[in-house]
């Protein structure tokens, strides 16, 4: 429990101090969200907080000693690559969807994930490989989807996520289950250290920087 809290707390500072720093090197790199027919925020606004986030989880897991998994590192890298690649290029969607599918591929094989039922709703059916693999990476590319699709307003998809990481985090302590508590513990850090400089607080009228495709995709 004690190592969940600490990379929380670490995640938290890395994200908070990370954001700034790379908001100057976002606008002379051109790393920039500008307004334009589809976009209604004001100003020219850095879309680093993916990186912010990404190096904030992964180097307070590794100093609280609980470091990412190979298949989780591997696949942020790949979803994180392909969203920079979206935000810059604009890519097709079939591109877009291979290099998701490359990212979760990546995750689930590496790491051994698969689902194995899909619960009491649907009368706890156990899951073959053959059947749970494929269903696993459908529904992750469906949450990397839907994340990005509700990064429209400042401070939304970095809530979801984190709502979402906080509810998994209650349930991965209530089955004693340290590791997993860990891993999500330093992504709610992260996240909510991103907030602090995405969401609209009293005396903030916008956000000063912004997830970016990398980023909501990632979190998804």
């Amino acid at each position: 429990m004690g190592h969940g809290v600490a990379g929380l707390i670490v995640a938290f500072g890395l994200a908070a101090l990370a954001a700034p720093v790379l908001c100057p090197l976002a606008r002379r790199l051109g790393w920039v969200d500008r307004p334009n027919g589809r976009k209604a925020h004001a100003a020219a606004t850095p879309h680093v907080g993916g990186l912010a986030i990404a190096i904030a989880m992964t180097l307070a897991a590794w100093l609280v000693d609980q470091p990412l998994s190979g298949g989780l590192l591997a696949g942020v890298a790949i979803i994180f690559i392909a969203g920079w690649l979206d935000d810059r290029l604009d890519l097709r969607w079939q591109a877009r969807f291979l290099l998701q599918g490359l990212a979760v591929s990546a995750m689930v094989m590496l790491d051994g994930l698969s689902l194995t039922t899909l619960g009491a709703a649907f009368g706890d059916l156990a899951l073959t490989p053959l059947i749970g693999v494929p269903v696993t990476i459908v529904l992750a590319l469906g949450f990397i989807n839907a994340m990005n699709m509700i990064d429209g307003l400042d401070g939304l998809a970095g809530s979801v996520a984190a709502a979402g990481l906080l509810v998994l985090g209650c349930a991965a302590a209530a089955l004693g289950d340290i590791r997993l508590l860990a891993v999500l513990g330093v992504a709610f850090g992260a996240v909510a250290g991103f907030l602090a400089f995405n969401a609209r607080f009293p005396g903030r009228r916008a956000a000063m920087i912004f997830l970016g495709n990398s980023g909501s995709e990632m979190l998804g």
